[in-house]
């Protein structure tokens, strides 16, 4: 407090209705000083200056503000106060301006000392003005927010309240990163605007689509910077680029259907990878968006880059048909982002197959092989335009009606191979199944020697050999006799040497045995023997058990008929129990000895007569 550290708190000064005068306090009018100092309180007061900034405090505490003016200020008529003391405690009673920094002093409140009358009248002027003005000074400042850059040359201009009041300019600062404006003073009802572009900072490392970022930092308004402290924030409008990047992440899986004896891709058809197109619906036509492999190596998933979401109508198709499947299937059909959800398109491939069937029959071509002597076949997949050998099937057999079937054939060649020959039968040449697809790649076709009907298999027999053994009449081997057999085409064949007589390549049909000379000294076989093979390999030997010198068998595991012939002496006569032929004297003295039998029975039957 000046002027003498001490402030008055409360103060005695009317006398009824009218102030008292400063004799109280000790002083001689008009001097501001007393002449000896005045005690209250225990506080000695020197001048009149302690009482008015005392006063000054109170006024300025209750928020009003204090502008002082000295005007021709001289020490005279012995006044005890120095000029400077005069014009200190002046501008001390004044209004400190609330921007004022540094120590107190005249140039930091509202303080006013001139000379002359012409520059009091400037300054009231310019006091009303500040007074009356909303913003007075004002400063605004407005850096830049730190994801975007000032474009081009900020304007400020008059949008209300008249167009003749003048306006600041708005200055650039700190490398274009901040706008500044000073000394901006304006009356209820005016209004002025600043406009200015930034642009975003896409380029930016930190930059990321679709996200707002303010375009200022903390804006301010200073309204009045020398009356008031008070510091007004700007709203902070933010900007951000629409996000156009895609985020609808398609994921897509291709599925298999050629699973065959619990073996996926049994056959060894699938490609290493397809191509998967992403379509876009555009108006009425289906337009390529994204194409992708989907890989062995990536189990048969993959995702599809980034497109736009929405409702924006998409498919997944497969690039090529796969060679040897069907034409792909896909779920869903179609999708938007909402509709495919967290799920996954797919691509379905169904392996392309069929059956062939053929018969099998023996030799005449039209008899099935029934029992356990049955064929068996074995199918093979061929080594083939890069395909490993692979069996299909073993041991296959056919039904009773000789059909063989072999089913889920895919393209391909397939070799089809006896593993097991009925007896007696030759094994049949092993033929080729090829697998083809058709001329629209819909279905395949199974044909064998080019040929997509019925194919028929035989098995003919094996040719047998008719061995002929030559025996007397005690069974023992006898030499010199010819044998001959003819038969179907044009068969005819004779044997003279030694007494087994064989005779090979003999095929289904009847056989006649004739013995063309018998050996010297014996009775040959005087009629023929028919012998039927038959094409299931069994044998008829014609009238067989009216010859007893004769006798056959056969055995169709070893393809083989086997007839003996026995041969009696000259003279003898054979017998019909099988037990050969016996010499004429036996006979006779069989007889012989009959009749001794009979008469020995006659002479004891006549005793016993004459004994009685």
């Amino acid at each position: 407090m000046y002027f003498d550290k001490v402030r008055v708190l409360k103060s005695d000064d009317k006398s009824g209705s009218y102030y008292k005068d400063g004799l109280a306090l000790g002083a001689t009018s008009p001097k501001t000083k007393f002449n000896q100092g005045t005690v209250y309180g225990g506080q000695t007061i020197w001048s009149h200056l302690t009482i008015a900034n005392s006063a000054a405090k109170d006024i300025k505490e209750d928020g009003a503000e204090i502008h002082t003016i000295a005007v021709n200020i001289k020490r005279e008529n012995g006044e005890g106060h120095s000029e400077n003391e005069i014009v200190q405690g002046m501008y001390r009673m004044a209004s400190r301006k609330a921007n004022a920094t540094g120590s107190l002093s005249n140039q930091n409140d509202y303080f006013f000392q001139k000379g002359s009358t012409s520059d009091i009248e400037t300054y009231i002027e310019n006091w009303y003005q500040e007074i009356a003005q909303s913003i007075s000074k004002a400063k605004i400042n407005d850096p830049l927010g730190d994801m975007v850059d000032l474009v081009g040359t900020p304007m400020i201009k008059r949008v209300a309240g008249g167009n003749d009041f003048p306006i600041p300019t708005v200055d650039v600062k700190d490398n274009r990163r901040r706008l500044l404006v000073e000394n901006l003073n304006l009356f209820k009802g005016q209004e002025i605007q600043i406009d200015y572009t930034v642009r975003l900072r896409t380029e930016d490392s930190n930059y990321v689509p679709g996200k707002w970022y303010q375009t200022n930092g903390q804006t301010t308004l200073e309204p009045s910077p020398e009356r008031s402290p008070d510091v007004l924030d700007f709203g902070v409008p933010s900007v951000r680029k629409k996000d156009d990047r895609p985020t609808l992440e398609v994921p897509v899986e291709k599925k298999w259907e050629d699973t065959r004896s619990g073996e996926a891709d049994f056959w060894g058809l699938r490609p290493d990878k397809v191509g998967a197109v992403l379509q876009k619906k555009d108006g009425g036509k289906w337009v390529d968006e994204k194409q992708i492999e989907v890989t062995k190596a990536g189990n048969w998933k993959a995702l599809f880059d980034p497109v736009m979401g929405g409702d924006t109508l998409y498919r997944i198709v497969e690039k090529e048909r796969v060679k040897g499947y069907v034409a792909a299937t896909y779920t869903p059909t179609t999708f938007t982002e909402a509709s495919l959800g967290a799920a996954s398109g797919t691509i379905t491939n169904k392996l392309l197959t069929t059956n062939y069937t053929f018969k099998k029959f023996s030799h005449d071509g039209q008899t099935a092989f029934k029992g356990a002597n049955k064929p068996k076949f074995k199918v093979t997949r061929q080594a083939k335009d890069g395909l490993g050998e692979k069996v299909v099937v073993a041991n296959m057999e056919p039904a009773d009606d000789g059909t063989v079937r072999t089913e889920g054939l895919p393209i391909g060649s397939y070799t089809v191979e006896e593993t097991h020959v009925p007896t007696g039968h030759q094994r049949m040449s092993a033929f080729t199944i090829d697998v083809t697809e058709n001329a629209s790649g819909t279905a395949v076709i199974a044909k064998v020697a080019g040929q997509s009907g019925s194919h028929t298999v035989v098995n003919k027999l094996q040719a047998f050999t008719l061995l002929v053994s030559k025996v007397n009449h005690n069974g023992a081997a006898l030499e010199g006799a010819t044998f001959s057999v003819t038969g179907p085409n044009g068969y005819n064949k004779k044997i003279s040497t030694g007494s087994s007589f064989t005779f090979t390549d003999l095929i289904p049909g009847t056989y006649v045995l004739t013995e063309e000379n018998a050996p010297k000294g014996y009775v040959g076989m005087k009629e023929t023997l028919t012998i039927t093979l038959n094409t299931d390999g069994s044998v008829v030997f014609g009238e067989i058990e009216n010859k007893p010198m004769v006798t056959g068998s056969a055995s169709l595991s070893e393809n083989k008929m086997t007839v003996t012939v026995k041969n009696t002496p000259v003279g003898t006569l054979p017998s019909t129990g099988g037990g050969g032929t016996t010499p004429r004297y036996l006979l006779i003295a069989a007889c012989g000895m009959v009749g001794l039998s009979l008469l020995g029975f006659l002479l004891v039957v006549e005793k016993r007569r004459s004994n009685s």
